[in-house]
């Protein structure tokens, strides 16, 4: 298809982007003509079962792969090249950092492929990831949390202008996805473009602005995230302090105005609620 440069005002525009295996895997199509635009400052997520080509899409992003067909412009630079890789960070879903180097080594590697030479900034970004404390410790024998972490922290580092996340939250415990949540928010309010896959439909509600469902390698529908998770038939009402006497009047004044109350079921905390709550109860 024919190919324009990319508009003013996006982060991301990807032209018909076909993506196929090698003649010796069957020639398969994982990518069929997919097009994609993100405005600059807003933040998509891409939501899709295993297998859907997400996880290519985001390689395709961040320059690693070139497409079969198609083109991707990222910030109006062809993916894969120097001036655009400079401008985009990526944390793929299975953190393929070296094993045997720690912390600090790994980070120093990584900014210096950026021709960045900040130890500052590096021991800060690994501090405020609850890694300062083991500055010798190898990648290798990092947990799947700790490593994820470490993959936010090289993914934030220098301030990126487009940021791509792949199941950033898999192996996060609670205050790890308070870091994860902090660190987009951050780069949300400093303008900068996000792209994030991830099956948590909680996480793609909050954190993103837009919402792409990408079912064998088509995009299938896309509009802002909440006109897309929203089931227009239903409605959650939270309360708190309802009497049990109250709760009955409302089911039959709701059931006069013709309104099915489904069920009744106490208002569930997420893990940081949980989290916050035991801290300020310990006192910390």
């Amino acid at each position: 298809m024919p190919t324009s440069p990319q508009s003013p005002g996006l982060a991301l525009q990807v032209q018909g982007l076909c993506a196929k295996l090698p003649h010796g895997f069957g020639r398969r199509t994982i990518l069929n003509s997919l097009d994609l635009e993100l405005p600059a400052g807003q933040t998509l997520g891409l939501l899709g079962p295993n297998g859907s080509g997400k996880s290519t899409l985001m390689r395709h992003l961040a320059g690693l792969l070139r497409p079969t067909g198609g083109r991707v412009l990222v910030l109006g630079r062809e993916a894969h090249t120097p001036d655009a890789l400079t401008r985009v960070s990526y944390l793929p879903e299975d953190s393929p950092f070296p094993d045997d180097l720690n912390g600090l080594q790994a980070l120093t590697l990584l900014a210096s492929l950026r021709g960045k030479r900040d130890r500052k900034a590096l021991l800060a970004a690994l501090d405020r990831a609850g890694l300062g404390d083991q500055p010798k410790t190898k990648l290798g024998r990092y947990s799947r949390g700790m490593l994820r972490r470490f993959g936010l922290a090289q993914a934030f580092l220098f301030e990126p202008q487009l940021v791509l996340l792949d199941e950033p939250s898999a192996g996060l415990d609670a205050p790890g996805l308070i870091l994860l949540r902090d660190w987009i928010r951050e780069h949300q309010e400093r303008g900068g473009a996000l792209v994030l896959a991830s099956h948590v439909v909680s996480e793609l509600a909050s954190l993103t602005d837009r919402l792409a469902v990408l079912i064998e390698g088509k995009i299938v529908c896309e509009g802002p995230t909440m006109h897309m998770l929203g089931d227009p038939e239903r409605t959650t009402i939270e309360v708190q302090g309802l009497p049990p006497e109250l709760e009955s009047e409302l089911q039959t004044w709701l059931g006069e105005q013709g309104v099915d109350w489904i069920r009744t079921t106490p208002a569930l905390r997420d893990a940081i609620d949980i989290y916050h709550g035991a801290r300020s109860d310990h006192g910390q």
